[in-house]
């Protein structure tokens, strides 16, 4: 546990203060440090195996088997570095980088981007990022396109959409933010936008949509359960309760954000909905709404506060204390985490587990 919860807190003690001019530079370094804890890493994640096998298998297959497959834009990626006889610390190295930067370029157009940096970095780089590599990337392609939405360019909403549905087909949930890109939201206008867009995304998700019924609703494969996605809802819903009791001061004064926010907090209540249905699309479906949680914890402290650093305080010490518990009690982290491990330092080994797979 050490490791992560040194690395969170350096750059914790880096997002307490406004950089200005010199906060390019500074992310950049740490964006550096990032790709080499994360994507140098050696058997450390859940998903690690998987996507070690998978990728040596995709070296066997060929081009059109590749692009006719769903999540093709991953395919994609992995088929290219595995012909090119590539090694998986190679493929993961670039896939973290791509990851990191997509990370970057969000949170670099707000004001203390090294603090959304740190509260990034619990869930979205630790958890989703160092595990899930096809949703940690489909969730970097959504963070453009929030970025999108916040500059009202709609086309390009809907086609970093797209290609984040190419890496992990739960993207498409996004979807009906193109429609009310550049528009005041409204309950008409949300409920116009999932019936416009809602076919289309049928359509798109094709054979796809019934695996997620199958494996989520009616349960065939079964239980599907996941025990942690309620608490990273709590973690992602507090700010958005708090954005509600702010949001005629968010407005008053950062009237560019205020309607990406709103529509945060909104997909943000609806899933509560997802989460009486299966916690296992909960625990997916929230990875989309985290960055703009901790956008809400931003501008919530910003707009609240004489000082928002007390907020920054609060909000970083919160997702320390999450990383202790989880750690301390989670199957998971004990197993998939500990001990850390980097194809950089010398006496990197295979653990037991992988051997008997």
């Amino acid at each position: 546990m050490l490791p992560y919860f040194s690395l969170y807190g350096l750059l914790s003690l880096l997002g307490l203060r406004d950089y200005g001019q010199r906060t390019v530079p500074i992310l950049i370094a740490s964006s550096i440090f990032l790709i080499w804890f994360a994507g140098l890493r050696f058997y450390v994640g859940c998903d690690y195996h998987s996507y070690y096998i998978r990728y040596r298998e995709t070296a066997l297959f060929d081009w059109q088997t590749v692009f006719a497959s769903q999540e093709s834009g991953f395919g994609a990626l992995t088929y290219v570095f595995a012909k090119a006889g590539a090694s998986f610390s190679l493929f993961q190295a670039f896939v973290t980088a791509c990851m990191v930067f997509l990370y970057a370029k969000f949170i670099v157009r707000h004001q203390h981007a090294m603090y959304l940096l740190a509260l990034l970095f619990p869930i979205l780089i630790l958890q989703l990022g160092m595990s899930g590599m096809r949703q940690a990337l489909a969730v970097g392609f959504v963070m453009l396109a929030y970025n999108a939405f916040i500059d009202k360019r709609r086309l390009l909403v809907g086609v970093w959409v797209f290609v984040a549905f190419s890496f992990h087909s739960s993207a498409m949930i996004i979807l009906p933010m193109a429609f009310l890109a550049g528009r005041d939201i409204s309950l008409p206008r949300l409920i116009a936008g999932f019936v416009l867009l809602a076919p289309l995304a049928a359509l798109l998700l094709g054979d796809r949509a019934e695996v997620y019924f199958d494996r989520y609703i009616d349960e065939i494969y079964g239980d599907q359960s996941s025990s942690g996605a309620w608490i990273r809802y709590l973690f992602v819903a507090l700010p958005a309760i708090l954005f509600a009791n702010y949001r005629a001061e968010i407005k008053a004064k950062y009237p560019d954000v205020y309607q990406l926010l709103l529509l945060g907090a909104l997909f943000i209540a609806a899933l509560v909905l997802t989460g009486l249905i299966s916690s296992i699309a909960l625990h997916r479906l929230t990875f989309y709404a985290f960055p703009l949680s901790i956008l809400m914890t931003l501008y919530v402290s910003l707009a609240a506060a004489r000082d928002p650093r007390n907020g920054f305080v609060f909000w970083l010490a919160a997702y320390g204390v999450y990383i202790c518990v989880w750690f301390l009690f989670s199957f998971h982290a004990a197993q998939c985490y500990i001990p850390y491990q980097n194809v950089t330092f010398s006496d990197v080994v295979v653990p037991a587990w992988a051997l008997n797979l």
